[in-house]
């Protein structure tokens, strides 16, 4: 043997080895541990790099009302976030409405079960009330609190409701094929309403690191599933209500030629997005119409129905609000400075990993024994999909041609290896 016939075998060995490294990395790119594996530890890498070399500051226009353990103690024991009294959120909106906000956007379920109305909508007694609240509240109970309430909202005209999917996981269910229902809220508290939708988030026991923009709602066996606009999408959609109804109106004669599309839903405005959302599938000029609209027509109604979160930083991040402070707060310029023309969410947002169901881990390497809040997550998906900021994850052929370059310069350095000592010829 020589030393070309060493350099050779040499060679031979480094692109097998390449070429074992790119087979082996695209296998198990594909399994499901190679995607946990690159949604939790290389999305907290890509978090930690991003915040040491080039930090990103709190999205502006966005605003959290908090409800925490705090002040729900305040309410007398045992008061759960949904069982707050209606009566304290009509005053709250109410008391946002003085000071100009864009939205108003509920993370909180309004059911309209009997069984709530009658044990939950209004506090045990008047002495559970901090005294400022109750000078600054008109207190109403059982039937009269959801009128408040309705009332509070219908003449706000900016408020947005969640809705329930009945499942315990609506991921789980919707990967199943299982038929998942709708439950909007309270009709008494719904109707003067700019819409609802749901928050479609995992299990609280998974670390969440997407959401949902539209759900592929399922129908049930034999039907295709029905895509409706998440929480977040709907918010989106709110802030440009002239703008949404237009582009469906100019595609809406194409839309309703086809047998496949479905009815408009005239003056509602989650209707008129499902309707371009369901054009936008099948018809390049709905999406040429979309994208004339804008960044934010594009962001919203075109694209994966699911994107990767950008986390903008760990907990309470994003401005936030005392829920009881804010409704004692006298209205000032510097107070009304810090709501006008915010999108204001509403909702549970006490942290601590021992507190609810309603608490999220994220890959952001976030300080020990903390979670988000639901309604954080859903205002931090609101600005994702507003401004265009989710992150984008690679598919099967992007991550294969990322490790083939990989594997081309481990054979480029086997080319260019020489042995240090070679066997005589």
């Amino acid at each position: 043997m020589n030393t070309i016939s060493i350099k050779a075998a040499g060679r031979g060995r480094f692109v097998t080895l390449a070429g074992a490294i790119i087979v082996c990395s695209i296998v198990f790119y594909r399994a499901p541990l190679g995607s946990q594996i690159e949604t939790d530890w290389g999305l907290a890498a890509l978090y930690s790099v991003r915040d040491r070399l080039r930090p990103i500051s709190p999205p502006s226009g966005v605003a959290l009302v908090k409800l925490d353990d705090g002040a729900a103690k305040s309410l007398g024991p045992g008061v759960e976030v949904e069982r707050w009294p209606r009566t304290l959120h009509a005053c709250l909106i109410e008391h946002l409405a003085r000071l100009k906000p864009a939205l108003i956007v509920f993370d909180i379920y309004f059911s309209d079960t009997e069984a709530t109305e009658s044990s939950s909508l209004s506090p045990a007694s008047p002495a559970a009330y901090d005294e400022t609240v109750a000078a600054a509240c008109e207190l109403r109970e059982g039937a009269a609190a959801s009128q408040q309430l309705g009332e509070a909202i219908r003449s706000a005209g900016n408020v947005l409701l969640v809705s329930r999917l009945e499942q315990s996981d609506a991921i789980a269910a919707q990967r199943a094929g299982q038929t998942v229902t709708e439950s909007m809220p309270d009709p008494r508290v719904a109707e003067g309403a700019l819409g609802s939708a749901p928050l479609v988030l995992p299990d609280s026991s998974q670390r969440v690191n997407q959401f949902w923009t539209w759900y592929p709602l399922p129908m049930g066996s034999g039907h295709p599933p029905r895509e409706i606009p998440t929480l977040a999408a709907l918010a989106v959609a709110a802030l440009n209500p002239r703008e949404v109804r237009d582009i469906e109106r100019r595609i809406g004669p194409r839309g309703l030629a086809r047998p496949s599309a479905p009815a408009i839903i005239s003056g509602k405005l989650r209707g008129s997005m499902e309707q371009i959302r369901a054009a936008s599938a099948s018809d390049p000029i709905s999406r040429s119409l979309i994208n004339a609209a804008g960044a934010w027509a594009a962001n919203l109604f075109l694209g994966s129905a699911d994107r990767v979160f950008n986390i903008y930083g760990p907990p309470d991040s994003l401005q936030t609000f005392d829920y009881l402070k804010l409704l004692q707060a006298e209205k000032s310029d510097a107070l009304a400075a810090q709501i006008r023309g915010q999108v204001v969410f509403v909702g549970a947002a006490e942290h601590h990993t021992n507190n609810g169901n309603d608490r999220y881990f994220t890959p952001y390497p976030a300080p020990p024994g903390k979670k988000y809040g639901g309604v954080e997550l859903v205002a931090m998906a609101f600005a994702n999909v507003r401004d265009g900021t989710t992150l984008r994850q690679l598919n099967v052929g992007q991550g294969a041609m990322l490790l083939g370059l990989i594997g081309l310069v481990v054979m480029a350095a086997g080319w260019r290896w020489e042995p240090q000592r070679a066997l005589p010829a």
